[in-house]
């Protein structure tokens, strides 16, 4: 075998035109012993390839250093000679599974060329996948098929390629159905692929325990916050209203699309007009209360006043009070407290 890659190398200094990439070919020297790493050798004379200096000393790095990390260029053979060159040597020394963590973008293109050329050849490495989302079901039965799957593998001297993702959810979605799966409790030996992705710290998973839920009144309080939006936006609004808004030095506008609100932001504190634009605002909901909010139109003018302030103003105490003492304010007491 060891003449067999020889023999390839030749052909491919044969057929090489530029003097860089045979420089790089007579540069490369063999730094291990075939006799050691025998699967090693049998991958080269499968790919027509040869182990490059700089790729065993990556692995032997690793390989020496649990935990460590190694920064590569881009096409440097990390996908397609290092990892192979792990799987290879860790599912056959080491006791625990080999589980390899990857991108979601490019899960299904590893697994496929790691099956094409360890799974379908000499080497007959058994390649294992686990997708798992937070809809699957998570019995008895699926947990003891999960189990045995990692069985499997383990004796099989196979390794499992999954994303962080996958692991997360099928971590978190034990604590759901109050399930032990005895498939995490196996001892791994993790390989990441693309550390600097799958360790960066804005793409966690957020993951709530439960199905999901409705937030309390959320369409009510929407419906209220859209109301203000176009309230404020709106050119034919109250003096008061308008005096804010058209002053460039206090809000910047943009243009706006057909059925849409247009941009805007305030570009000075509002401690200064909060006492007069709030009470504006709800007075003018009021008046020009949509087909949902009727009900305001029904509130007495004596309680108009009552109603702008506990909606207005943050610093009312008695406003959970106020609303609870009128039956019309407690039926509607989401969009009081939403305003």
């Amino acid at each position: 075998m060891t003449l067999c890659v020889f023999e390839d190398k030749l052909s491919r200094m044969m057929h090489i035109q530029d003097k860089y990439p045979l420089m790089a070919e007579l540069e490369c020297v063999r730094e291990w012993d075939p006799f050691e790493h025998p699967r090693w050798l049998a991958f080269e004379v499968e790919q027509e390839l040869q182990i490059r200096p700089y790729q065993f000393s990556v692995v032997q790095q690793l390989l020496e250093n649990p935990g460590a990390v190694t920064q590569l260029n881009m096409g440097l053979g990390k996908t397609r000679v290092l990892l192979p060159m792990l799987l290879l040597e860790l599912a056959q020394s080491s006791d625990s599974i080999v589980r390899v963590n990857a991108l979601p973008s490019i899960i299904d293109e590893a697994i496929n060329y790691y099956r094409s050329i360890l799974v379908a050849s000499v080497q007959h490495l058994r390649v294992f996948s686990l997708p798992f989302n937070r809809n699957n079901a998570l019995d008895q039965v699926c947990s003891r098929i999960l189990s045995q799957e990692m069985t499997r593998c383990r004796d099989h001297f196979g390794c499992l390629i999954v994303t962080p993702q996958d692991r997360n959810s099928l971590l978190l979605k034990q604590y759901d159905y109050g399930v032990k799966v005895a498939a995490l409790e196996e001892s791994f030996t993790d390989v990441l692929d693309e550390s600097d992705a799958i360790l960066d710290h804005n793409f966690q998973l957020v993951y709530a325990i439960g199905i999901q839920t409705r937030l309390p009144d959320g369409r009510r309080r929407w419906k209220v916050i859209m109301l203000f939006l176009k309230t404020l936006t709106k050119g034919d609004n109250s003096e008061e209203i308008s005096h804010l808004t058209s002053d460039s030095r206090l809000v910047h506008k943009e243009s706006r699309r057909l059925g849409s609100i247009p941009k805007f932001r305030f570009l000075s504190s509002l401690k200064s007009h909060e006492t007069k634009l709030g009470p504006a605002l709800c007075r003018r909901l009021i008046i020009e209360a949509p087909h949902d909010f009727r009900w305001m139109k029904q509130v007495s003018e004596e309680k108009t006043a009552l109603l702008v302030r506990i909606m207005s103003d943050p610093h009312y105490k008695h406003s959970i009070k106020d609303i609870q003492s009128d039956p019309l304010f407690a039926e509607f007491k989401s969009d009081i407290l939403a305003a």
